[in-house]
């Protein structure tokens, strides 16, 4: 067979690729945790990964479990059919609902979230972290027991050694994985496109990664990453919209402290949230949001300013960060050029925070700005004002990105000769290093 060039798109891959043995495949992230099999076109579940400080059995989606329902009206049924729930069995839901009720007014700093820009860290991370992982592996959709499959587990970029070390510690000895492998999130993220050489861009709950790529390997010399992603976004609009309301002498019916509020908020961004793209930007007039409790809020221009933290960081917090388009370009920047040349063609955006309307068609202009003023020549003058520099795709599901990669690549046939065995492990643990 014709080998393809490189950057391009691989043939598509036969059954003979595949192996026949299961994978358990794990993406973690700050704000949640993906999990399902290999092989699979999305995950089986996800789970938020946090933890209530003031309750150690509330973990994970309980946290959020009543933060965006509504209450139905209860609907009386004379029919003896239907009258099949005692009054205990009644009662008992009921004390679940306000159970439920009580933790989602809770405020939300009571919730304790172990992993922090890509890490475990904190006092209490890494016994909270335990507890996510005992709910994951408990839960009744996957199926399985951790000491019978292999895992592949996904992980940020730059992140020290430390973080790898302390997840096969707990995986091959409490929970007894027979193989283990480690890939970086940006990367499955790229196989998840079938191609094996660009640039992959990674906006996430937390952190922003950038990670340029060659026949499949990182180029570790250029990866860049920072501190910035949807949560920061999430507070930021928050703050806006409480600003305004107090401008105009107005109260919220929104609780923005309590998790209920907080998961309004993600909710109000991802619906509403969107990038300003040069002056072809639609009307910024305030729009009418109605919220699942069917409370209704008033969003104006804060839609559009949340957003601005991607590009001008600088005027809206006190970090001296560079914007999204100055650290990919610093990234690009650092390649030779013939890698240059095959990154312009093949630039990936992923991540949760990467779904924002206009934030592809802003990048790629601000982009080609810089491309062209520093004449990279890799740039291209089309007249006027247009200029085409890199050109970046996004998939479908972006959030999903980082699983589906790895669902491919432990699907694969070799993949088992690339898993870190147990028996290996218990001789060396240094080998999760190699």
């Amino acid at each position: 067979m014709k080998k393809p060039k490189y950057g391009q798109q691989v043939r598509e891959p036969t059954e003979l690729d595949f192996a026949t043995t299961d994978c358990v495949v794990i993406d973690i992230g700050s704000s949640s945790c993906k999990v399902g099999y290999a092989g699979d076109d999305s995950p089986l579940f996800s789970m938020r990964t946090c933890v209530s400080s003031k309750d150690s059995a509330i973990v994970g989606n309980n946290c959020f479990e009543n933060a965006l329902t509504v209450k139905q009206p209860t609907i009386s049924r004379k029919s003896k059919q239907n009258e099949y729930t005692s009054s205990r069995e009644r009662q008992e839901r009921k004390n679940m609902e306000e159970a439920l009720e009580k933790i989602s007014q809770m405020k939300f700093s009571s919730l304790e979230w172990p992993y922090q820009n890509g890490c475990i860290s904190g006092k209490t991370a890494l016994a909270n972290m335990d507890k996510i992982w005992s709910t994951l592996w408990n839960n009744p959709k996957l199926e399985t027991s951790s000491d019978s499959q292999a895992v592949l587990i996904s992980e940020a970029a730059g992140i020290d050694k430390k973080h790898r070390q302390q997840i096969a510690e707990i995986m091959f000895e409490k929970y007894k994985v027979p193989e283990l492998y480690f890939s970086l999130q940006p990367v499955l993220s790229m196989y998840s496109t079938g191609r094996t050489s660009g640039l992959a861009i990674d906006i996430g709950h937390q952190l922003t990664q950038v990670v340029p790529m060659y026949e499949g390997f990182a180029l570790d010399h250029a990866i860049l990453t920072y501190k910035m992603g949807g949560s920061d976004i999430t507070s930021y609009l928050r703050d806006l919209i409480i600003l305004r309301l107090k401008s105009q002498g107005k109260s919220s019916s929104i609780p923005f402290n309590t998790i209920r509020g907080f998961a309004y908020t993600e909710l109000i961004k991802e619906s509403l949230g969107e990038v300003r793209v040069g002056s072809s930007s639609p009307s910024e007039e305030e729009v009418e949001y109605i919220l699942p409790d069917r409370s209704r809020i008033s969003v104006g221009q804060e839609r559009f300013d949340c957003t601005e933290l991607l590009f001008n960081p600088r005027d809206t917090i006190e970090k001296p960060i560079p914007s999204i388009s100055d650290i990919v370009h610093q990234s690009y920047d650092m390649c030779d050029d013939y890698i240059k040349g095959l990154i312009v063609g093949n630039v990936g955006l992923f991540g949760g925070s990467s779904k924002f309307k206009g934030l592809r068609h802003r990048l790629s202009d601000e982009l080609a700005q810089i491309m062209y003023n520093t004449h990279d020549p890799n740039v291209e003058y089309m007249g006027g004002s247009e200029i085409t520099g890199m050109a970046i795709n996004s998939p479908r599901e972006p959030e999903n990105s980082a699983w589906i990669g790895g669902s491919m690549l432990a699907s694969l046939k070799t993949f088992s000769s690339m898993t870190i065995k147990k028996a290996a492990y218990d001789n060396d643990p240094n080998i999760i290093f190699s």
